[in-house]
Order: C-alpha cells, then structure tokens, then sequence
C-alpha cells in the first residue's frame, strides 16, 4: 500500500515553465468540450507530455453528445500526449450525455490502453452514476471535519482508493448567522487588509485544516474570516493521507504565491 500523497498540479498551459519548479506531475487544463461535443483544445496546447488531462464541460454540452466518437478522440489524444488519466471538470449538475461519456471513459479506457496506469476522475456529483470513476472530494469545508468528510466519503464510495481530494484554497468572509456557509470570497491583498485592521490574531481549525479569526466588519453584525495558507494546504493533504487517500490535486494559479 502507497505510503506517500501524489499532488497533481492543475496548470494551465502559460503556467508550465513556473509550475515546473515545484517539481509536481501536471493536469493540463487545455482542453474542453465544444458545443458540438468534440474534444478542442486550446490554441496554446500544453508543452510537456505525460501527467492528465482535464477536461472541461458545462451542463447541457451533453446534450446529443455522440459518447464513442468523443471516447475515441480522448483516448487518441491521451496515447499521444502520453497521458494517464482524466480529470473532468464538469460543472452544473449532471446530463444524459455526459453521464453516458463519463460511463465509457472509466469503464472502457483502462482496457484500451492496458499498459499504464489510466484514471478517471469526476465531481461528487457523478460518483453514483458513475462507479468505475474516482470521485473528487473538495477540501473547502466552512463547517464540520475534514478527516470525517473524507472517511464518509470512503465508506459510501466503496473504499479510500476510491476517493481523492481536489485541494481548494479558501479566503472566505462569513457574517454570522450564516446557515449556508457560502460567504464571500476575499483577495489577498482584501485578506491582509483586514487581517491589518482589526488587528487580527488567526487560529488554526484542526477539523477545517484552515486559519480564522472574528472580526466586525459589516455593521450590526459579526463576521468569520476563513482562509488557507501554506501550512493548512499542507496540512489537509496530510489529513488526506491518514485517511488512505493518496491523490490530491492543486490548482497552480491558487498556490502559486503560497509557497507550497
């Protein structure tokens, strides 16, 4: 059994050169489906071969998707490019057509290429339509536990070896009551400038592997300021491991100025 995480880092093809000093595989987000469900790639294809693919989709592009003829053209492009896996960003909730691709990409690509290790990951959202799949599970919690969110998520998808996480860097602002826990993203520089202001001395959650602290920001009423840094990254990515999960994935233009 694998006793080390692999991190993946998401770039983008104009990232490659910096992202390389980190010394981490890549998952190339170039490329994404067209409204006539074929496989594009961006203009400026990436510039390494081996690592993943990441390809892109919204809800409805499935719709009238011919799965076999899209199946083919992955494939094709991942024999080329050398590729072992597929990371598929699909967002709004799940159609026919990309349930049916997602199906024929997990079920059918690691028999047609035998010789390399080929994954398949996919939002939460698809884990049950699609069981051959891995499944990513966000790291971004503003409530609850990370360790005990990654074991839930191991147990109702059959096993850790399942599971894999998708490493997301929060700088959320929350005014309290918030019974959604969606709050509002903040910018570094937003971040430091309130940090700054109120003179603020963050904590570290053990259970949200994240840094916080309170503050009164809005008027008439508190606020919860969570964010990520180098640490609580690499802290999560440690969780992770503890609970048999051994595949993360980071977004570079999230990381870049952390110092991860």
């Amino acid at each position: 059994m694998k006793d080390a995480m692999e991190k993946i880092l998401i770039v983008s093809p104009r990232d490659i050169k910096r992202a390389a000093a980190l010394g981490m595989p890549f998952a190339h987000l170039c490329y994404s489906l067209s409204a006539e469900g074929n496989l594009t790639r961006h203009a400026q294809g990436p510039a390494t071969r081996g690592g993943h693919m990441v390809l892109t989709a919204e809800h409805g592009r499935g719709n009238g998707l011919k799965a076999e003829k899209l199946f083919g053209e992955v494939l094709r492009e991942c024999s080329a490019m050398d590729y072992r896996g597929i990371l598929c960003d699909f967002t709004g909730s799940p159609d026919s057509g990309l349930i049916e691709f997602a199906r024929t990409l997990a079920s059918r690509g690691p028999s047609a290429m035998p010789r390399r290790r080929y994954e398949v990951y996919l939002p939460e959202i698809y884990a049950d339509a699609v069981p051959e799949g891995r499944v990513l599970i966000p790291s971004s919690l503003s409530g609850g536990s990370l360790a005990l969110r990654l074991s839930e998520a191991s147990s109702r998808y059959g096993g850790s070896e399942r599971v894999a996480l998708l490493c997301e860097v929060m700088r959320h602002i929350f005014t309290l009551p918030d019974p959604d826990g969606v709050g509002r993203e903040l910018n570094r520089a937003e971040l430091s400038a309130l940090i700054t202001k109120h003179r603020a001395m963050p904590q570290f959650s053990r259970e949200l592997c994240a840094h916080y602290f309170t503050c009164r920001e809005d008027p008439g009423g508190h606020n919860f300021v969570l964010f990520d840094d180098a640490h609580s990254i690499g802290r999560k990515c440690e969780i992770a491991l503890e609970q048999g999960v051994h595949t993360a994935f980071l977004l570079y233009a999230e990381i870049a100025d952390l110092g991860v």
